[in-house]
């Protein structure tokens, strides 16, 4: 079975070329697949179902073998690929029978760009919550809400490392006011419409965000009059950026670069049935 493996923006995904090639593959194999250090290594594994030459539905596995939910991070890594072998120029990725983004490669720059216009999600009561202040544990902070292919409260700070993200992402999985779901941004502005993150997702608390996050900083600055719609603002994460233009209707049109790693296949039956040796 043959695969590349891309990455952007501090998130690396394994490409299965062959579309159908993740509907036979157990979350035993997905695990042993993205271990670091007995299989390929990756925060996830991916395939396209290219329906027409400018519309795929992508489907995708967590590296716990769970579904991929929020694909904004794999489905630039998609495009990237399939401009490199199809050569196509956009894309919109649909999942589950619902639009999620257009992507768009541009190759005429010095580095490979991919610009994603990021669909607003629908209305609901979370995403109505700007500058509200909540107590999570033994500190109150101003907490926006943004729906975007996965659920975030930001935070807007001037010394984002005097926090301890880690003990207040999880106090936010249990506080009543935001949904259990939401991970916690911590933004820092460091320049006009530039800000540095840190990041901790519910649950795994895992401090690498997909692009998703870092534009759901962008429309909070927004928001809140940190920065300006329709304007470039850049955000950084553990030095990965992604260039944002939000606009006023909730979407946000990311640019990032992304990288070819390495490409090769493996035997499923050889390799992937086996535990990982520990």
């Amino acid at each position: 079975m043959n695969f590349i493996k891309y990455s952007t923006a501090g998130k690396d995904y394994i490409y299965l070329t062959d579309e159908k090639a993740n509907r036979n593959i157990s979350e035993l194999d997905i695990k042993a697949l993205c271990d670091r250090h007995n299989g390929i290594g990756a925060d996830g594994i991916f395939a396209v179902y290219q329906k027409s030459p400018k519309n795929g539905i992508i489907t995708g596995f967590a590296q716990n073998g769970e579904l991929l939910h929020d694909h904004s991070s794999a489905s630039i890594c998609a495009a990237f690929a399939l401009n490199s072998t199809k050569s196509f120029k956009e894309q919109e990725f649909t999942y589950q029978n619902r639009n999620i983004f257009t992507v768009i490669s541009d190759f005429y720059t010095s580095s490979p760009l991919i610009t994603a216009d990021l669909k607003k999600a629908a209305d609901n009561a979370f995403s109505d919550y700007i500058s509200r202040r909540t107590e999570l544990g033994n500190r109150i902070l101003t907490l926006t809400a943004i729906d975007l292919h996965s659920l975030y409260a930001v935070h807007f700070t001037e010394n984002k490392a005097s926090l301890d993200i880690g003990y207040l992402g999880q106090k936010l999985s249990s506080n009543s006011q935001f949904n259990k779901k939401a991970g916690l941004i911590l933004a820092q502005k460091t320049d006009k419409n530039t800000f540095e993150i840190d990041y901790y997702e519910n649950k795994s608390g895992n401090p690498r965000p997909v692009i998703s996050a870092f534009a759901a900083t962008a429309l909070a600055a927004c928001r809140t009059e940190n920065a300006v719609y329709g304007e470039e603002i850049k955000v950084s994460c553990n030095n990965s950026q992604v260039f944002i233009y939000c606009k006023e209707d909730g979407s946000a049109v990311t640019q990032c670069t992304v990288k070819r790693i390495f490409s090769g296949s493996f035997d499923k039956q050889e390799y992937l049935l086996k535990p990982p040796v520990c």
